[in-house]
């Protein structure tokens, strides 16, 4: 019983061990993962509408700032002198994005979420509702917009988003991915440009959301634009921007360029009126607006998709594009190992899963080590019953030589 006990032992000491190793490399691997660790959603926030926020008094809407250590954002979550309000929740089940959003891009907005680029941005408006968040280059387990530097345009492109204030949810179509240097990229944020290049998707877009628009000043791709005095008509209408950095592989603190995603609004409906499936991305189990984590496809989206694939199939060969945006050059995720595809879903849950994983895994493997060793095995005892009957009888001979 003891050799099996003792086998058990050095078994789970080994696999303990191999536990923790593991997890240790992947640490060491993932040295972005104490970043997102921080980031993590404002407990108990309640959405501000625009007219209980004072204007949103004290909101930054300066360029974000590019993360360099894990006490950057402990500092900014810290720094109460820049107020939060927050104005929305984002889900983009296909992607596996659940943030909040803020007024403002302070660095202490974006260390809970995203924060919108501009003043005075409505998504029930036509316009440009463009959102920042950061990259913590840990795409495999969701935080901010990283899941857009490793996702595949493909992936990311037909992907639906949702936007609720609590009161609605506005449905948008991801339909362009665009990566432009970071000093060039604010344009793609604003209103006159992202409307005029987005012609083609734009007039596609519902009725009742979008409208006619002449404007003096007519923009092309490359980001020049003429002056027309008689003014050019263009289709406008509601646009959602996602925003954030690429960083660079080998330094994740270095970012030159900038990861756009743009997406067309095609529906605007109350949340207490939408299907179950989509009121589940933003109410909890108690019913309350939440940050819920739900990655579950609504079956509308699905169906949707499917849809769409054979019509987007033929509408390429027939149409001429009139804006030719560079893509992201990069293949669908790649799980490294099964472990890491485990330890990804866990970390959803419980952002400090490896850190518990490991301390776990090392005491356990420290712990079935020393039992090992202590605990003696049957053929070490009769090894020593052995020996004490040699002696025995060598005494014994000894004795009976004296005796004679």
């Amino acid at each position: 019983m003891k050799r099996v006990l003792k086998g058990v032992l050095i078994c789970g000491a080994v696999l303990s061990f191999s536990a923790s190793a593991w997890s240790a490399y992947w640490l060491y691997q993932n040295n972005n993962y104490q970043l997102s660790r921080i980031a993590q959603p404002l407990k108990d926030a309640k959405i501000v509408k625009p007219g209980e926020g004072e204007k949103f008094a004290g909101a930054e809407y300066s360029p974000s700032v590019e993360v360099r250590s894990a006490e950057q954002l402990e500092k900014a979550r810290k720094d109460t002198s820049k107020p939060l309000y927050l104005r929305n929740l984002l889900s983009v089940p296909n992607l596996g994005i659940n943030l909040q959003v803020f007024e403002g891009t302070s660095e202490r907005s974006l260390t809970y979420g995203a924060g919108t680029i501009k003043a005075d941005q409505d998504p029930d408006k036509i316009g440009n509702y463009a959102l920042a968040a950061h990259n913590f280059y840990d795409s495999s387990y969701g935080s901010g917009f990283s899941i857009l530097q490793d996702a595949s345009p493909s992936t990311i492109k037909g992907s639906y988003a949702y936007l609720s204030d609590g009161d609605y949810v506005y449905t948008y179509k991801l339909v362009e991915v665009t990566e432009v240097y970071k000093d060039d990229s604010m344009l793609y944020t604003e209103d006159d440009f992202s409307e005029q290049v987005f012609q083609d998707y734009l007039k596609e877009s519902p009725t009742g959301l979008k409208e006619i628009v002449k404007s003096k000043k007519v923009w092309n791709s490359d980001g020049t634009y003429l002056e027309d005095p008689d003014g050019k008509q263009f289709t406008y209408g509601k646009l959602l921007t996602l925003y954030t950095c690429k960083l660079e592989p080998y330094n994740r603190t270095l970012s030159y360029n900038r990861i756009l995603v743009t997406g067309v609004q095609l529906k605007k409906e109350r949340l207490d009126q939408a299907p179950k499936d989509v009121q589940k991305l933003f109410l909890d189990e108690s019913g309350n607006l939440n940050v819920t984590g739900n990655s579950e496809v609504p079956e509308s989206e699905s169906e949707a998709s499917k849809k769409d694939k054979d019509k987007e199939s033929s509408d390429a060969k027939n149409q001429n594009k009139t804006l030719e945006l560079k893509k992201i050059d990069s293949d669908e995720i790649n799980w490294s190992d099964p472990l890491s595809f485990f330890a990804n879903k866990q970390i959803k849950k419980d952002p400090d899963f490896m850190m518990k994983f490991f301390w776990g895994s090392f005491v356990l493997a420290g712990i079935t080590s020393l039992l090992s060793i202590y605990l003696p095995g049957k053929k070490d005892n009769n090894i020593d019953k052995k020996k004490k009957k040699e002696n025995n009888s060598e005494v014994q001979k000894i004795l009976r030589r004296r005796g004679k």
